[in-house]
């Protein structure tokens, strides 16, 4: 488990650094429509709601691996009791623990 924690930290790290590139006029629709397509089954839309299920914010995360870890921002799911994803596709997910989320990054 400590070396996926090192890991998922690592991912983490990489993200929150990520510099904002633009491509080139020429290739720049094209290329974007194929990311768009390769990255849109990972991108759910998170919801965190209180003890009673009610939805106190929503935001967005991506899934980081095939058995269901995501990574999103602390501030979206910080105070919620439950929290749960739904992808583009309409499928629903509830997540039951944080493994790991540092504050001062705001990664969760």
């Amino acid at each position: 488990m400590a070396d996926f924690s090192r890991s998922l930290w690592t991912l983490a790290i990489a993200f929150s650094s990520l510099l904002l590139l633009r491509l080139t006029p020429s290739t720049a629709f094209a290329d974007a429509q194929e990311i768009v397509a390769k990255a849109k089954p990972a991108v759910v839309q998170i919801i965190a709601s209180d003890a009673n299920w009610t939805s106190i914010r929503t935001g967005t995360g991506f899934f980081v691996s095939a058995d269901g870890d995501l990574l999103t921002n602390f501030h979206v799911i910080q105070g919620a009791a439950h929290i749960s994803a739904r992808t583009d596709k309409g499928a629903k997910f509830s997540f039951e623990r944080l493994v790991a989320g540092p504050l001062e990054s705001d990664v969760a």
